[in-house]
């Protein structure tokens, strides 16, 4: 689950330490600008994750720090959930059904130390949440979004693979087209997405490039965003992406 796969990482990567830049152009000269820190990355030398920092999941869930703790048998059984002054906010708890699908409870820490099951999730499948009673949240009323259904398709290539996203309405006209490309080792090279409730045209696509470490590891990542505008399409740079990687 949590693993150096997932995170696409070869070789025995014990730590990946990154900041994270907007870029400008002045003149000729990319510049890198308002520079944030990333996150952390800790495996085991198995490749099982330990403990992860993302100022990204702090922004949205006030979570600065997370780690991940295994059963003897090495299965995912918790995740320990800190702020950035080292409190213990919440945690996550991870278990199997009788199916064999991942069960994952989440809990939030009470103003006594206690823990309150917040929400249980059958991943892919459903979610249920529940007040600080433990009575099941209904939802009532509110805003009615229209109901959507997603394809996905992948087609092998040379140099990696091609993921194709559809979208479509309650009538099954399709409304969005997202189309990833990426190399071998599935880092991705190029995203697009084709609005197709107006004319199907490409109104986003990305590009990324890499450098990499001796392993194949990348150590830079720039990616690029084309503009749509008044006459052709602009090539601008938009962020970078810097990683220090330690192996054991």
């Amino acid at each position: 689950m949590f693993t150096r796969d997932k995170y696409k990482l070869l070789g025995p990567v014990r730590t990946v330490t990154s900041s994270f830049s907007e870029l400008e152009v002045d003149g000729e000269t990319i510049v890198e600008v308002r520079t944030h820190p990333a996150g952390y990355l800790l495996f085991d030398f198995n490749g099982k994750l330990l403990e992860e920092a993302s100022p990204d999941r702090e922004m949205m869930e006030d979570v600065y720090r997370d780690v991940y703790i295994y059963d003897a048998d090495t299965n995912l059984i918790k995740r320990e959930e800190y702020d950035r002054d080292g409190r213990h906010k919440s945690k996550a708890v991870f278990h199997t059904d009788d199916e064999g699908n991942l069960v994952v409870e989440q809990y939030y820490r009470l103003p006594d130390g206690a823990f309150k099951l917040g929400s249980r999730s059958i991943e892919g499948k459903s979610t249920i949440n529940f007040d600080v009673d433990g009575k099941v949240i209904e939802s009532v009323g509110g805003l009615q979004f229209p109901k959507t259904t997603t394809e996905f398709s992948e087609t092998q290539t040379e140099y990696g693979k091609i993921i194709e996203e559809r979208r479509y309405n309650d009538t099954h006209d399709l409304t969005l087209r997202i189309v990833t490309r990426y190399d071998r080792h599935g880092n991705e090279l190029e995203y697009s997405t084709y609005d197709h409730e107006l004319d199907g045209e490409m109104y986003i696509k990305q590009e990324y490039e890499y450098e990499f470490d001796p392993a194949g590891n990348w150590t830079t990542q720039t990616v690029f965003r084309w503009v749509v505008g008044w006459g052709p399409f602009r090539l601008v740079p938009y962020t970078r992406t810097r990683r220090t990687i330690e192996y054991f």
